[in-house]
């Protein structure tokens, strides 16, 4: 159930659900936007569902549920770059991912740069007084993210707000602000299903799917001819070939268990304060990279 807060003049609270076009970048947001794409509206995709808290529960590996420019649709070295100019909203957007500030780099460089062909509910994170403050939010189709290697959006371009899959409750409870747009209807809303959950025809199977390519690849819409194209996950900077002995593989981490690494200790380990390298450059031609499907 939703949670209920009660005022001090005993009105009742409904918490909300925020609708973020999208190029919108919310309130208090993480850092300026990385987006480099503008604003596209695809069609949706027709996916496997099934029924969850009054929206439509996919997997996030799904062939077209998220689609391609043929470019790179968000800068991961601006975004890791701005985060390490500023300690505290580093600090806070890591805690949000589970990881260490050291460990951004390369947990930038598991996800994958894609748009959104579905309103899709997450929960958001802004960032205030030093804080990650959470809500839950709808982002509209056409909003450039990245994801994981399992398909999670983990955070919206135009903010960089980290982001966690959305909350347990019923999404009727919620009550919505900001602006619909046009087609916005919570029966076409989809929630991106984790933690060891896949969705079949019919219903959502609580209990691990087959174990997984050792190479993950995520099939996208190429938006330019409405091909799907064969897309391998992360891979996004130039970083060191070798990656540190204590930084966790965050692709085989998100493939194997579909769910953020537990947070470890800041202050130990031989990568700490490799979070504030400055990073080169997005391969800007990653995304073009893409195969046609056979």
């Amino acid at each position: 159930m939703n949670q209920v807060y009660v005022s001090k003049t005993g009105k009742t609270l409904i918490p909300g659900l925020a609708l973020r076009s999208a190029d919108d970048p919310g309130p208090d947001s993480f850092t300026n936007s990385v987006a480099l794409v503008n604003k596209t509206q695809p069609a949706l995709t027709q996916v496997s569902t099934a029924e969850s808290n009054g929206v439509r529960a996919v997997n996030g590996t799904d062939p077209g549920l998220y689609a391609t420019t043929g470019t790179a649709s968000c800068d991961a070295a601006s975004l890791g770059n701005q985060l390490a100019a500023n300690p505290a909203a580093a600090r806070a957007w890591a805690g949000v991912q589970g990881i260490r500030t050291s460990d951004i780099p390369w947990y930038l460089d598991s996800l994958t740069p894609v748009v959104l062909t579905a309103d899709t509910w997450v929960t958001d994170y802004s960032y205030r007084s030093g804080n990650a403050v959470a809500y839950q939010a709808v982002l509209q189709s056409g909003t450039p993210v990245f994801v994981d290697a399992a398909g999670v959006p983990r955070v919206v371009c135009a903010c960089g707000n980290p982001l966690r899959p959305p909350a347990a409750a019923p999404i009727g409870g919620y009550r919505i602000t900001g602006n619909r747009w046009p087609g916005y209807t919570v029966n076409t809303t989809y929630r991106v299903t984790y933690n060891n959950t896949y969705v079949t025809n019919q219903t959502i199977v609580n209990q691990a799917p087959p174990a997984p390519a050792a190479a993950p690849v995520l099939r996208l819409m190429d938006l330019r001819s409405d091909v799907l194209v064969e897309q391998p996950v992360g891979g996004i900077l130039e970083l060191p070939a070798q990656r540190p002995s204590d930084v966790p593989d965050f692709r085989a981490l998100a493939v194997s268990n579909n769910q953020a690494p537990v947070l470890r200790d800041e202050g130990g380990g031989a990568g700490a304060g490799a979070g504030r390298r400055r990073l080169g450059r997005t391969r800007r031609g990653h995304e073009a990279a893409g195969r046609p499907e056979r």
